[in-house]
């Protein structure tokens, strides 16, 4: 519906910024899709190594970072892939082979 509109208008900035808007969102959304991609691999690779020696708290913990991953927007996907390899660092670290 706003594009058709901003199409239709023929105003030359609305159109630019409609689209500029549309390329952030595409942007953000393809970033978003980049950091899931990362998460699902690192907690994979983590459950492998570590399956037997991880307590349930801890699986509950890594759950819930993902989910917070998955319904974060696109602007604090950073910030929660960075919770969430906190995490992951510390069970290794605790966990990890010594």
């Amino acid at each position: 519906m706003k594009l058709k509109a901003a199409l239709s208008s023929r105003n030359v900035e609305r159109m630019s910024k409609y689209t500029d808007d549309l390329l952030a969102q595409i942007n953000g959304a393809r970033m978003k899709v980049k950091k899931l991609t990362q998460a699902t691999i690192l907690v994979s690779s983590v459950k492998r190594k570590l399956a037997d020696k991880i307590p349930k708290d801890e699986k509950k913990r890594i759950e819930e970072a993902i989910e917070n991953l998955e319904g974060a927007p696109y602007e604090d996907v950073t910030r929660e892939m960075d919770k969430l390899k906190e995490i992951v660092n510390l069970l290794e670290t605790e966990y990890g082979d010594k």
